[in-house]
């Protein structure tokens, strides 16, 4: 039977726990590759009706969240960040990172309120610091991911449309479970600069006629420890055949398992130390995915820690923070050990002159986050009002938004101000120790050699105690 491209028809099933009867809409394309099923379910508990999509990950129909629900996770876990960092540093007394003060502090000098500002029907808070970390950061992550995935999207789109061909690589090595993440990250930087560097890659690089390459870097926890990798895309005037990507496999392995042995890192294997694969018609991104393979690639890209992990036994950042909310103090370790791992990274690597060539602007993360367009205000709150929402003990900025959308100015007022006197969570009134210098790091140690010196001289004795003197100084 012949169908057109999108068919609506209707199918009786039955809810599993009451066995009632559930007419659903399913909305499936001709193609299996781009089936994309949805279908609608009578929740019995709450008499609601919910959205289902079928997952070809999950080879399962699960719950389509809306932008709301997925705004309130990002605020959660956005608080978690901020009250595992702060805690942290408090700890070891070092400073914190911006993502503790990041849509909660004011910024200085500027208005005494907090407009709550609308773009395309969405709203958002203004006059407010921001992190601009895609690490430890949620909230930032979400809006820098998707300014760096529109970037991959026009630059192979506009490639590919140009005759060329984009093909990913990625680069892996063995790990073990007991690994400190920050000792595996310098190797692989080592490693990752090596892997480029020489004459014989250069000969390569111009042989293959290689245009331009994109990095990634990603990291997931295991059973095996922490997994360190990078996703590549590297741009080639023509796409390749087997036999073409069977040859870039084997010089690509050539030059990582030297890299990586020279920078003290495991010998990788051959089957999983380079994995290349076509990114015009990799089935497994399309299923993934769900879209068109010609740019959906930059999503496994950019959003490489904002996403859920796909295997049970791996967990990303973020997944790390959900487990940490669901009560996992051990996730939330290894969690506050990656942020302290991936402080100072950059998201993605472009080649020298890529972004010049693909007429881009090489905007930074704070740039993208403090980007503003115009915006309509919506409402004001005052400075009483956004400490009252700070000091609930539940998140409530994300609400506060949705109210902001739905019912604007007076819906906000009346929602804060009905707002009870809750403890507050400590961020706002933890107080940090503030750093010295490194001139006044200098000073100390020049005194402290001074003070040792003088009683090395005034009295003998002292010559032998040099450390316990230097540690009561």
């Amino acid at each position: 039977m012949t169908r057109h491209k999108y068919q609506q028809e209707a199918l009786p099933l039955t809810d599993a726990k009451t066995g009632a009867l559930l007419v659903i809409s399913t909305k499936s394309p001709t193609s299996p590759v781009f089936a994309r099923v949805s279908e609608e379910r009578l929740n019995s508990a709450t008499g609601e009706i919910e959205t289902f999509t079928y997952s070809h990950k999950n080879k399962d129909f699960v719950k389509t969240r809306t932008s709301e629900e997925v705004r309130n996770e990002r605020f959660m876990l956005q608080t978690a960040s901020a009250k595992l960092l702060a805690y942290d540093a408090k700890l070891h007394a070092t400073t914190p990172h911006r993502v503790v003060r990041c849509l909660r502090s004011r910024v200085k000098g500027d208005k005494e309120y907090i407009p709550i500002n609308s773009i395309d029907g969405k709203a958002h808070y203004s006059n407010l610091q921001v992190c601009g970390s895609v690490w430890s950061c949620p909230v930032c992550a979400s809006k820098i991911s998707e300014h760096r995935r529109k970037e991959l999207r026009h630059v192979v789109d506009t490639h590919l449309a140009a005759g060329g061909g984009v093909v990913m690589v990625t680069l892996t090595f063995p790990h073990y479970k007991f690994d400190v993440l920050a000792d595996l990250l310098q190797q692989f930087k080592h490693s990752l600069t090596r892997y480029k560097s020489g004459a014989q890659y250069a000969e390569f690089k111009e042989n293959s006629e290689i245009i331009g390459v994109i990095r990634a870097i990603e990291v997931t926890h295991g059973v095996n420890g922490w997994h360190p990798h990078a996703h590549e895309l590297v741009l080639l005037p023509k796409p390749l055949d087997e036999i073409q990507m069977c040859r870039l496999h084997a010089d690509l392995y050539k030059f990582w398992s030297r890299a990586c042995v020279k920078s003290g890192l495991p010998l990788p294997s051959q089957q999983y130390g380079v994995h290349v694969q076509d990114a015009t018609s990799a089935a497994d991104y399309i299923a993934k995915f769900g879209c068109e393979p010609s740019w959906e690639v930059a999503r496994e890209l950019v959003n490489a820690n904002t996403k859920k992990s796909k295997d049970q036994d791996g967990a990303t950042p973020f997944d790390l923070l959900r487990k940490y909310n669901q009560g996992d103090l051990s996730a939330g370790l290894l969690y506050v050990e990656f942020a302290n791992a991936f402080f100072g990274w950059r998201q993605l690597f472009w080649s020298k002159g890529l972004k010049q060539l693909f007429k881009l602007k090489d905007l930074t993360d704070d740039e993208v986050v403090k980007d503003e367009v115009e915006t309509i205000e919506i409402t004001r709150l005052s400075i009483e009002y956004w400490r009252a929402i700070l000091n609930c003990s539940r998140d409530t900025r994300a609400i506060v938004l949705q109210i902001a959308e739905n019912g604007g100015h007076d819906a906000v007022q009346s929602f804060v101000a009905s707002l009870p006197a809750c403890p507050a969570d400590g961020l706002r009134d933890m107080k940090f120790k503030k750093q010295p210098t490194a001139k006044a790091k200098k000073k100390k140690v020049r005194k402290t050699a001074d003070i040792l010196a003088f009683n090395s001289w005034r009295f003998p004795r002292f010559a032998k105690n040099d450390e316990m003197f230097k540690k009561a100084v």
